[in-house]
């Protein structure tokens, strides 16, 4: 594991927030981290309501600037009843005094840095992706790394086999998504979403941490090709799809260097 990761974790804390709470979530140990008592919320309890605005905070400082911010129904309706919303938090006086502000909390209140959100499909053992943000780049304090740790944990914590999900070809959370592990591509182009552009994935869980290495990134995979995901190539693969061809992203260097087999 990178040292960064590793930093991350001997810094910051597992949360939970989820209706279909667990009694042996306490005894479950992901990279080396216990989820303590403390941190696991049940969203429909009043005490509650504290730290889930601070996780529309995170939502906002992440998302807002993008239009793709989450409204409190879809938090409720479509994430923590159904599913479960698993992230790192940070205790406030890690942080320095202008993140505080801007996270606006004191240096005894925790707040959450990061937050993946999944739902169970119809499937046993398939979940569907829904969110996945975090503070990295929006803090004095670095966070670099967050993101993957943070899906690859939740992903680990609750034993998902299959993941889909869906994401933008001009997102800069796409090589982050492709260092999982290779994305199977569901659609290329996906009109009915808000943003066409939107590429639907399945991808397997790795059983080790070996996405915590740092390498996958940047090493060739055979017969890979160099992907232009300019739109009407978008469009053209789309169309090789719907005829019964089949195609992954192996790996993602840049947005401008993206990698199929």
């Amino acid at each position: 594991m990178e040292l960064k990761y590793r930093n991350l974790l001997d810094k910051l804390e597992p949360y939970v927030v989820s209706a279909n709470l667990s009694p042996d979530w306490t005894q479950r140990e992901v990279l080396g981290k216990r989820l303590m008592s403390e941190h696991i919320h049940h969203p429909l309890d009043l005490k509650t309501q504290t730290f889930v605005e601070k996780i529309y905070h995170l939502d906002k400082l992440s998302f807002g600037e993008q239009g793709m911010g989450m409204d409190k129904w879809v938090f409720v309706d479509c994430s923590v009843m159904p599913g479960f919303v698993f992230g790192f938090c940070g205790k406030g006086s890690l942080f320095s005094e202008a993140d505080r502000k801007k996270m606006k909390i004191s240096e005894e209140e925790w707040f959450p840095v990061s937050m993946y959100i999944a739902i169970p499909t119809m499937q046993p053992g398939k979940w569907f992706g829904h969110n996945l943000s975090s503070l990295n780049r929006h803090l004095q304090m670095s966070l670099s790394g967050l993101g993957l740790l943070t899906k690859f944990a939740a992903l680990k914590f609750f034993d998902i086999e299959v993941l889909e999900g869906a994401t933008q070809w001009f997102s800069p959370a796409l090589p982050l998504h492709s260092q999982i592990g290779p994305l199977k591509i569901l659609s290329a182009y996906t009109p009915i979403h808000s943003k066409p552009m939107t590429i639907c994935y399945e991808c397997v869980t790795p059983q080790d941490a070996t996405c915590l290495e740092g390498s996958r990134r940047s090493v060739p995979i055979e017969n890979e090709l160099l992907f232009n995901a300019s739109k009407e190539n978008v469009i053209q693969l789309q169309h090789k799809l719907e005829q019964g061809e089949s195609y992954k992203i192996a790996r993602v260097k840049s947005l401008s260097e993206i990698y199929l087999i």
